[in-house]
């Protein structure tokens, strides 16, 4: 089960170009509101981020907000060149890594062997699934989130939460039929509606991007969607 916190605020960074200093941006800003929300005794959330590997070491020894890889290939250690490694990822720093987003895809069998990988490692594994059909088949492999996406609603202005409910009610049915795993929500997640909805419909937190990302101001992104979850 995974040491992370919940509810989870997720941020991937993706690659839009400086990462290290968008993620260090967002990382304060995170640090920033969760310090707003703990002296107005708000809700306690737990915001994190999942940044390229070659930024791993940099974000995460800034201690600030858990990090998280944006991939992770399902090889160990030694002649295996180029790949991204559990235990690398561990000991830059990382807790946890994306398998399987949208934009990164898997196999079936590599997906499998990366959530035991990130096991082994002690990371934390968030499964990127498109429906609810291949998020029950892929939490029996055991990894602690599933992330429910729909690539036709990534980086749009609809969240998956209000334009396909019954998608994510579906997805955590059938996750709980299969597994102890948890669910996040992304595609489109925008604001506080946004979240809440998904909480409402048996989520425990959110995969965001550029509602966090592209915005002009990082910290009121953050604030807004911290402000879902109470």
């Amino acid at each position: 089960m995974t040491s992370i916190g919940v509810p989870l605020l997720l941020v991937n960074c993706k690659n839009y170009g400086q990462t290290a200093v968008l993620a260090e941006r967002i990382a304060r800003a995170g640090v920033t509101v969760l310090g707003e929300r703990q002296a107005s005794g708000k809700k306690r959330v737990t915001i994190a981020l999942a940044v390229p590997a070659a930024d791993i070491n940099h974000t995460a020894g800034l201690g600030l907000v858990p990090v998280f890889s944006e991939h992770l290939d399902p090889h160990r250690q030694g002649a295996t060149t180029g790949h991204v490694i559990a235990e690398d990822v561990q000991q830059n720093g990382g807790v946890g890594s994306l398998i399987n987003h949208s934009e990164d895809p898997m196999g079936e069998v590599d997906i499998r062997r990366a959530v035991v990988r990130a096991r082994e490692a002690g990371l934390t594994s968030v499964v990127c699934v498109k429906d609810a059909q291949a998020a029950a088949h892929l939490a029996s492999y055991g990894p602690d989130f599933v992330a429910v996406e729909p690539p036709e609603l990534i980086g749009g202005d609809v969240s998956v939460s209000t334009a396909r409910p019954e998608l994510v009610s579906d997805t955590v049915a059938a996750v709980k039929q299969v597994k102890d795993v948890l669910v996040l929500v992304g595609a489109g997640v925008k604001d506080a509606a946004d979240v809440r909805k998904g909480l409402e419909l048996g989520a425990s937190g959110v995969l965001v991007a550029s509602g966090v990302t592209k915005a002009e101001d990082i910290i009121g992104a953050l604030r807004e969607l911290a402000a879902g979850f109470d």
